[in-house]
């Protein structure tokens, strides 16, 4: 991450303790909750806000919320910072997971 993004981040208050959500992601995935725990505190409000815009129902968002971080622990190892940031890739994984769950959720033909 260069030193303008970092810079960016910090200023809006998602860099903690000097470390950046990539590094948080990284020790995420080798399995370290108290790295998770700071991701989610730093990522929750924003990746959040992305699936209530999708669903538009609040105690939904929360449970899609928290099964799209379920998924984010899980394949925390997959994340390749040269694919883009790990806000963007965590926000795909919200997204995703938001998605496919509606999409099962809906009765045949819903949109007839």
């Amino acid at each position: 991450m260069g030193g303008r993004q970092h810079a960016q981040l910090q200023a809006a208050g998602w860099v903690a303790r000097g470390e950046d959500l990539t590094a948080l992601l990284a020790r995420s995935a080798a399995g370290d909750a108290v790295a998770f725990a700071t991701l989610y505190d730093l990522t929750c409000p924003r990746v959040f806000l992305l699936v209530l815009l999708l669903v538009r129902d609040r105690d939904e968002a929360t449970a899609l919320t928290k099964g799209a971080y379920l998924t984010i622990w899980r394949t925390a190892h997959t994340y390749q910072p040269s694919s883009g940031s790990a806000l963007r890739w965590m926000a795909g994984i919200a997204d995703s997971h938001a998605s496919s769950c509606t999409a099962r959720a809906r009765p045949a033909g819903w949109m007839t």
